[in-house]
C-alpha cells in the first residue's frame, strides 16, 4: 500500500523548501510523480491538508487547485465561493491539458474521414 501525506502537526504544513519544489518528506512514495507536476506546471506543490476549524486535517482546495493543473486562485479566489463550493468547482472540473489534448484528437481524427 502506499503511503500517502502524513502530517504529524500542524508545523509540518508550514514546511518550506529550498528552491523550486515543495518538501519531500510530505510526499512519501508519491514524491517523484508529484517533482514531475510541479516540474510540468511550474510552480510546487501546496500542502495538501490543512487545518480545519475544529483542528483536525482536511483536504485543501489549492491542493485541489494545483493538481488540476489551473492557475493558483483560478478557484480558491473566487469571491463568494466557500471552501466546499471550491471542492466541488475543482472535482466537477475538466483538466484543462486532457480537454486541450481530447479536442486535437477530434480535430486530427475528423480530417482523417
Amino acid at each position: 500500500m502506499a503511503r500517502l501525506f502524513r502530517a504529524d502537526s500542524a508545523d509540518k504544513l508550514n514546511e518550506v523548501s529550498e528552491g523550486f519544489h515543495s518538501p519531500v518528506g510530505w510526499w512519501g512514495d508519491f514524491a517523484a510523480a508529484v517533482h514531475r507536476w510541479e516540474t510540468l506546471i511550474g510552480r510546487a506543490a501546496p500542502a495538501p491538508v490543512e487545518i480545519g476549524p475544529r483542528g483536525g486535517r482536511r483536504l485543501a482546495a489549492v491542493f485541489g487547485e494545483w493538481l488540476m493543473g489551473l492557475p493558483g486562485g483560478w478557484i480558491t479566489r473566487v469571491q463568494g465561493l466557500n471552501r466546499a463550493a471550491q471542492l466541488k468547482a475543482v472535482g466537477n472540473g475538466a483538466m484543462s491539458q486532457q480537454a486541450f489534448t481530447a479536442y486535437l484528437h477530434l480535430m486530427h481524427h475528423n480530417e482523417e474521414r
